[in-house]
C-alpha cells in the first residue's frame, strides 16, 4: 500500500501552530518521529504508523534537517491573502505592546501572541517604508498567527535575541568605559535604517528566554536513528 506524503521544502511550509504543537510531544524516539511526520505533514498517525521503519526514519530526518537552515528576519508575512508587516520601530512601542511582549516571548507556547505584537496588517507604504495597524491587544492576531510560516517566528525570535545580546554587549562597554550603571535598553527603526537607540530597558529575562528559543530547535528535533548505516531510497510518492 502506497501513502502519499507531502513533505515541507522549507520551514515557510511549516506553521508557527504546528512547530508548537510539536514541542508538546514527549515519549520514546519512535513515537516522536511518527508525530513529527503526523504533524508537520499532515497525515493521520495511524497512516504514519504503516509506513515502513526506514522511511519514516528517512522523513523524520529530512524534516529535522529543515530545522538547521538559516532563518533571517523577515519584515513582512502574508496571512489569509493580508500582507503583515514587523513593527517599524520598536523604539515607538507602548506600554501595552512591550508588556504583551515581554510576557509571551519566552515562551513558545504564548509565540502567537507575542507575533501578535510584533506583526499587524499593513495599512500604508511608500517604497520599502511602510506604517502597521495601531495594536488593540494580542487577542485581535493571536490565533491567526498560529498560522504564521514558521521561518518568519523564527527569524522574529532570533532577530529579537541578537539585538538584545548587541545591546547588552554595548552597555557593558559604555559601563566599564564611564564607570557608570545604565540598564541595557533596546531599539532599532527598521523603515529609516538609524540603527540601535537607548530607550526602551530590555529585561535581562527576557534576553534569557530568548536564549533558550533560539537553542530549542537544535535540541528538540532529533529524528530516531537508522536502522542500518545505509539509508534506502524513500519509496513514498511525493
Amino acid at each position: 500500500m502506497k501513502i502519499k506524503v507531502n513533505i515541507p521544502d522549507s520551514l515557510e511550509d511549516i506553521t508557527l501552530g504546528q512547530y508548537q504543537k510539536w514541542l508538546t510531544i514527549t515519549g520514546d524516539d519512535d513515537f516522536r518521529s511518527l508525530k513529527l511526520i503526523e504533524i508537520m505533514c499532515g497525515i493521520p498517525l495511524a497512516e504514519v504508523s504503516k509506513l515502513r521503519y526506514t522511511d519514516v526514519n528517512e522523513i523524520a530526518g529530512t524534516l529535522a534537517q529543515l530545522f538547521a537552515e538559516k532563518t533571517p528576519h523577515r519584515l513582512k508575512t502574508t496571512l489569509n491573502g493580508v500582507e503583515f508587516g514587523f513593527i517599524p520601530n520598536l523604539d515607538e512601542m507602548s506600554l501595552g505592546e512591550y508588556t504583551d511582549l515581554e510576557e509571551n516571548m519566552p515562551d513558545w507556547q504564548t509565540m502567537h501572541k507575542a507575533m501578535a505584537v510584533l506583526f499587524r496588517p499593513v495599512k500604508a507604504r511608500y517604497k520599502q517604508l511602510y506604517n502597521i495597524e495601531e495594536y488593540e491587544g494580542t487577542a485581535k492576531y493571536a490565533e491567526l498567527m498560529k498560522d504564521m510560516p514558521l521561518d518568519a517566528a523564527l527569524g522574529a525570535v532570533n532577530f529579537m535575541y541578537r539585538l538584545g545580546t548587541e545591546l547588552c554587549k554595548d552597555t557593558l562597554i559604555s559601563m566599564a568605559q564611564e564607570g557608570q550603571m545604565n540598564f541595557p535598553r533596546w531599539g532599532r527603526s527598521l523603515n529609516d535604517g538609524a540603527g540601535i537607540t537607548s530607550t526602551t530597558p530590555l529585561p535581562m529575562e527576557m534576553l534569557l528566554g530568548l536564549k533558550q528559543l533560539a537553542n530549542l530547535t537544535s535540541t528538540l528535533l532529533s529524528p530516531t536513528p537508522a536502522m542500518k548505516s545505509t539509508r534506502q531510497k524513500l519509496s513514498v510518492p511525493n
